[in-house]
């Protein structure tokens, strides 16, 4: 077994479950960059799951949010129905720690009279930023 801190962004909204001893888990799965040395950057998929207060850390989250999540890894191997070898990883959460960034000037986000989010100029003059982020 492999103790690791990943970070990474959220592939889904974290689901919300219960054990059959009726304690609370949360999982999901976490997008992760790894660079191999000569090679290019790709994507290694991690799932999570969280119980108790790391789930409820998780559930704070939604699709896309950066997050670090540290615990024990595994890798487990498998063949397919195709017949070519398969792997993934699995993560128990033990911590699940925000990445979010905050937006220099203090702007911060403020709600529109029908209670959806819009962040809010850093001049503070209240005009909405209407530019697309590329995530």
């Amino acid at each position: 077994m492999i103790r690791a801190s990943i970070y990474g962004r959220l592939g889904g909204d974290p689901v919300e479950r219960t054990t059959r001893y009726d304690n609370r888990m949360a999982t999901t799965s976490i997008a992760v960059s790894v660079a191999r040395h000569g090679e290019d950057e790709l994507t290694e998929w991690v799932n999570v799951a969280a119980f108790g207060k790391a789930a409820d850390a998780l559930m704070g989250h939604a699709k896309g949010d950066l997050v670090v999540a540290m615990g024990p890894m595994v890798k487990q191997r498998w063949t397919g129905r195709d017949g070519q070898p398969r792997e993934s990883w699995s993560l128990t959460a033990e911590s699940i720690v925000s990445a979010r960034t905050v937006r220099p000037g203090g702007g911060g986000q403020r709600k529109t009279a029908d209670g959806d989010r819009a962040a809010q100029h850093p001049d503070g003059d209240g005009s909405d930023l209407d530019d697309e982020i590329p995530f």
